[in-house]
């Protein structure tokens, strides 16, 4: 085993403790997908979507309030993909999204 000298164990175990995290970090995640959001954007809305028209065909006996409650989310992430916004908007947008259709779908 090869003996290091001080800065090099100084430089070796800080930059693995910069590397070693602790759980999922939303926010470099955001960061890093920024760079490939025209491919990334297309693929999130064909789910949330496609999800939002199974939600809306499950509650469209109930009326319009429950087309609005489904189609709003909807709508509003559709409108963050068309305005550009920072990918943590759509993200959370899209999770919102979808925890509603699915919350519709089953509780239907």
């Amino acid at each position: 085993m090869k003996n290091l000298s001080p800065a090099e164990q100084l430089s070796v175990s800080s930059s693995y403790t910069k590397s070693k995290s602790k759980g999922f970090n939303f926010t470099a995640f955001c960061e890093k997908t920024e760079a490939a959001r025209f491919g990334i954007s297309p693929a999130i809305l064909t789910v949330i979507t496609c999800l939002s028209a199974l939600a809306a065909a499950s509650v469209a006996h109930h009326g319009v309030a429950a087309l609005l409650l489904v189609g709003m989310p909807t709508a509003i992430f559709i409108s963050t993909i068309i305005a550009v916004a920072p990918m943590r908007t759509i993200y959370i947008a899209g999770a919102l999204a979808m925890l509603i259709d699915l919350a519709a779908i089953i509780l239907h």
